[in-house]
Parts: C-alpha cells; structure tokens; sequence
C-alpha cells in the first residue's frame, strides 16, 4: 500500500495551480481545470458502467483496481493543462504504466506514480525549452 501525505497533495495542487494562474491567467485557469475535472467525471462515469455491465463490485473495483490516490492526483493536476494536453498526458502516463506492467507484471500499477513521471519530463523539457 503507497501512500502520499495529504499535506505533499496540498503543496502539488497550489503549486500546479499558482503555475496555471501563472501562464494562463485566472479566466483560463478555472476554464481548463472545470473542463478537465469533467473529462474525468466522465471517464470515471463511463469506468462505473462499464464495471456494472460486467457485473462486477463497484467497491471492489475502486478498492482493488483503481485507487484514490489516482484520482486525487489526475484532480490536482488539472489546473496545469488545457484539455487536449491534459487528456495526452492522462493518455503517456496510461501507456507507460501499461508498458511496465508488461515487463514487470506486479499485482498492481501505480498510475500516480505514472502520471507524477510524466509530468516530471514534460517539466523538464518545458523549463530548458527542448518543448515549446
């Protein structure tokens, strides 16, 4: 079990949203993040149905397959992206977490743990102008 204190959450979500402000400005900043915090509703809508056509435990399912932690980080990013970069990143981090479950096939993937990678390199690609 991983956890992340609530306090290293807090940090992240007023960095990610003082960085928003930052390059986007306030307007934009509560636009993007209220479209991205609907894309996941949706995505987390379409997930639920999905496991009830399967006939499968809805608490299982979040408790086993898809933990809090994810959802509470894809949240906390929000702020940083517009929503076609935000689904791309959501899109990188599910493909790398993909491709290493294939090589080391744990009982679990940690998808936060992901999605903190991948916004870590387009951070670094960003900040030193390798990505525009």
């Amino acid at each position: 079990m991983r956890q992340v204190s609530v306090v290293w959450l807090v940090v992240l979500a007023a960095l990610c949203v003082a960085i928003g402000w930052d390059t986007a400005g306030i307007k934009p900043l509560l636009l993007h993040t209220a479209v991205n915090l609907g894309l996941l509703l949706f995505l987390g809508g379409t997930m639920t149905v999905w496991q009830l056509m399967r006939r499968r435990s809805l608490r299982e399912f979040f408790s086993t397959c898809f933990g809090a932690g994810d959802v509470v980080m894809m949240a906390v990013i929000a702020p940083l992206f517009a929503p076609l970069p935000y689904v791309r990143l959501l899109l990188a981090a599910c493909a790398a977490a993909l491709v290493w479950w294939l090589v080391k096939r744990p009982a679990n993937i940690p998808l936060a743990g992901f999605i903190a990678l991948i916004l870590t390199g387009y951070a670094i690609c960003k900040t030193t102008g390798i990505w525009s």
